[in-house]
């Protein structure tokens, strides 16, 4: 588990601070109706931040489920670095908004991020329900967005029923060879390195 904690935010039950908002003037009984007041909305927003707190969205890709991860730490959106981020750590942040499964994709696909860089060093053994669940640092000094942030395609069917199927396509009849390989119901060729006459039986 992450050894982050959330702490309150600047103003809250900051008496002076609130009282001061409300104006050195006030009647004693107006001051103390505007601390209250005050008080409140201040716990409100607190309430939303932490409501908000660790939410996932993914941008600047070529598709809602394909692009640059995002989390909202501390009431604010911002990056997570990919330092050692893999496809497991990509896969529970695609099951938390509710995909099925994903993986990493490469950080030259998308529009990189600015300001905050929230989360480094992210460790998920794959069980947990969201990323904030995972081990993870804040230590992001070394992070850059250019270079570091991470990318992720989350899957939109993860159904395994043609998985290691074969098709024949693209060819001037039907028994001419252009491979394809069901993988993860997603269609993809065979590279056609030491491929030879015997494999094609």
């Amino acid at each position: 588990m992450a050894s982050d904690k959330v702490t309150s935010p600047p103003g809250k039950k900051d008496y002076k601070r609130t009282s001061s908002f409300c104006g050195k003037n006030s009647n004693l009984s107006d001051l103390e109706s505007c601390m209250m007041t005050r008080i409140e909305e201040q716990d409100k927003q607190f309430d939303s931040m932490i409501a908000y707190m660790g939410i996932l969205r993914i941008t600047a890709g070529h598709a809602k489920n394909q692009g640059r991860l995002e989390i909202n730490y501390r009431g604010e959106w911002g990056t997570v670095c990919g330092n050692h981020f893999g496809n497991v750590d990509a896969e529970v942040a695609c099951k938390q908004p509710g995909y099925c499964s994903g993986i990493m994709q490469p950080g030259n696909l998308i529009r990189h991020g600015k300001g905050a860089i929230w989360l480094n060093d992210v460790n998920c053994s794959g069980s947990e329900s969201k990323l904030l669940d995972c081990n993870f640092n804040n230590v992001t000094i070394q992070c850059d967005h250019f270079w570091n942030d991470v990318s992720i395609h989350c899957f939109l069917n993860c159904s395994t029923e043609d998985e290691g199927s074969l098709r024949i396509t693209a060819g001037y009849a039907k028994h001419q060879v252009d491979w394809k390989l069901s993988i993860e119901v997603k269609w993809g060729t065979v590279c056609g390195n030491h491929f030879g006459t015997l494999m094609q039986k």
